[in-house]
């Protein structure tokens, strides 16, 4: 399985530790997450505020690594 530093790399998306929360957080969860469920577990790892889940998000929709 990849890990959330080869996914980015792949889609040349810079590694960020925000984002790697972010796709841990998407990887080990099994029902769906809404912005804030994503917010709410990754403030316990790193300081990030929902602005920025939401570009995340966007960035890795754009490249194809999440649906929508």
């Amino acid at each position: 399985m990849n890990t959330e530093d080869d996914i980015l790399k792949s889609a040349n998306l810079k590694t960020t530790k925000k984002r790697m929360v972010i796709l841990s957080i998407l990887n080990n969860s099994a029902i769906p997450l809404t912005s804030e469920d994503i917010l709410e577990k990754a403030s316990n790892e790193v300081n990030i505020n929902l602005s920025t889940v939401y570009r995340a998000l966007n960035a890795l929709t754009e490249k194809g690594i999440l649906l929508k």
